[in-house]
């Protein structure tokens, strides 16, 4: 993907002219020449491709246009590398939730308490609730190796858009279900349930097609990605849900039956 930004809010529309260079560029299939950038924005983004996986350099460089100046600095050279780097795994453990959510007990009718990935929303007066999503594990300094940690999980209590907790290699107590890290329904069958919660993107929500789909939106990623799965799933936490039968309760207390009392009758005079 190629940005562009402009040092301000432009107006009208403007379209930037680039060109591409090094040894990659022969590799490109159907190179964009001109970066639009929509009326009222400062930026706006075109994507490219390479027909194959290669190393090899690629430098992107802003001709003159009208609207705009080109200055001389106005390139990027980014190095491409035929190396496939794993940058999260579904089967990486994400280990322990604060509160230890992970291991709850709760009797038949009740419902466990969020596993938590997502934090509540604390607004502040005359405010708007923050919308900053901080999630996913990343590489570790060893190439390949991933360094999982679940604090680092962060993101709002109502799932952000695209973001899910499907639940998989397990069984959900009867009477619950777990969806946008939110329990619903109530335990109906005692017993010992486990089952594993991962933490997915569904990046298919982000695709704006057509005339819908601004400079911004597309910036910002909705569009369609070839080069990965429409859902990617960072990882998982390993849960365990006790759920006690309640004790039925004591029978009522009962009277025993009156017994008459038989006796003469005695009159006073």
């Amino acid at each position: 993907i190629v940005f562009a930004e402009f040092e301000e809010v432009i107006d009208p529309e403007t379209v930037v002219g680039i060109t591409f260079s090094g040894s990659l560029a022969d590799d490109l299939v159907d190179p964009p020449t001109e970066i639009p950038i929509a009326e009222d924005e400062a930026w706006g983004e075109v994507s490219f491709e390479i027909d194959d996986f290669e190393s090899g350099d690629l430098t992107i460089t802003v001709e003159p246009g009208l609207g705009y100046v080109a200055d001389p600095d106005d390139f990027s050279t980014v190095e491409v590398s035929d190396e496939i780097e794993l940058v999260a795994s579904c089967h990486d453990d994400l280990g322990t939730p604060p509160g230890g959510t992970d291991r709850q007990t709760i009797d038949v009718g009740e419902r466990p308490v969020p596993i938590g990935f997502f934090e509540d929303v604390e607004e502040e007066p005359g405010g708007e609730p923050s919308t900053t999503i901080e999630v996913i594990a990343t590489t570790a300094s060893d190439p390949g190796e991933v360094s999982a940690d679940f604090s680092r999980l962060r993101a709002l209590r109502a799932a952000p858009e695209g973001y899910d907790t499907p639940v998989a290699n397990g069984t959900l107590p009867p009477g619950l279900t777990y969806v946008d890290d939110e329990w619903t329904g109530a335990a109906t069958t005692a017993g010992t349930y486990g089952f594993d919660v991962r933490v997915c993107f569904d990046q298919s929500s982000f695709i704006v097609e057509g005339e819908a789909a601004t400079a911004a939106e597309r910036a910002l990623g909705r569009r369609e990605v070839r080069a990965f799965p429409d859902e990617i799933c960072f990882g998982y936490v390993d849960v365990q849900v006790v759920v006690r039968a309640v004790a039925p309760p004591p029978p009522p207390v009962v009277a025993p039956p009156a017994t008459p009392v038989v006796a003469p009758a005695q009159f006073a005079g």
